[in-house]
């Protein structure tokens, strides 16, 4: 886990983030999203014991944010110590190639993606839950945690470090986006079966803009935006969101 990758010279921008430059070993990111778990849970104890009333969302919430801020710690060290002079390259935070491509099908894409999402069955058990675990919580809290934090966190570790290990040892992207996009919508199985369904066909999205752009940049975009309708429709009653009873 300590032994660094290999430090060959960086390749241009749009494929600064090849796999063979900047992938750590698989059982690193094992680790890593193993360990921001352990400790997570460990700093989780006092701050709960911190918030007045033991408010379950707001105590919810906190534990997010704890577990997304640990998170990026552990990446900005983790780069840091590994890639020191080319850590936006190897955390693919570089300028797309084909962005005119990623645009084009992304506005297309998405929106028939999104409507298919507000047609789903038990869209209606979905967002009830949204907004069960909305309540008692300061709306700024919940955009820090849903709409910024959360997207950097699952890109970064899905579509970047647990990315490029994968691509690293079998060199099949499609297997890699596939395999990546599974295990993204596993840690949403709070949501229903179709909901999941749904998630795990964002993440192939997600994937092949990762692919085709070998940047991270248009996928926490992306995903900034999925969330931020979400949110922003739980609110406002947006679409079927504004149809539900609660």
């Amino acid at each position: 886990m300590n032994q660094a990758p290999s430090n060959s010279t960086p390749l241009p921008a749009q494929t600064a983030c090849a796999p063979e430059d900047f992938a750590l070993p698989l059982y690193y990111s094992i680790g890593f999203a193993l360990m921001v778990f352990a400790i997570s849970t460990v700093l989780m104890i006092p701050v709960f014991a911190l918030i007045p009333g033991f408010n379950e969302n707001l105590v919810e919430t906190a534990g997010g944010l704890v577990f997304q801020g640990v998170a990026l710690l552990g990446f900005a060290i983790t780069y840091r110590k590994y890639y020191a002079n080319r850590v936006l390259a190897a955390m693919a935070w570089v300028r797309p190639a084909s962005s005119r491509l990623l645009l084009g099908v992304t506005l297309v894409t998405y929106p028939a993606m999104e409507w298919v999402s507000w047609h789903l069955p038990g869209i209606e058990a979905d967002i009830g839950w949204m907004f069960s675990i909305s309540q008692g919580v300061p709306i700024p809290l919940l955009i820090l945690s849903i709409v910024i934090l959360a997207p950097l966190v699952e890109e970064l570790f899905f579509r970047q470090m647990l990315w490029q290990s994968l691509e690293h040892k079998w060199h099949k992207p499609w297997l890699t986006c596939t395999i990546t996009s599974a295990l993204w919508a596993i840690i949403h199985t709070q949501y229903t079966m179709w909901a999941v369904a749904y998630i795990f066909t964002n993440g192939l999205l997600l994937g092949f803009l990762r692919h085709k752009g070998g940047s991270i940049l248009p996928c926490i975009g992306l995903h900034m935006l999925m969330n931020l309708i979400a949110t922003l429709s739980l609110f406002y009653g947006w679409g079927p969101y504004g149809e539900v009873a609660f």
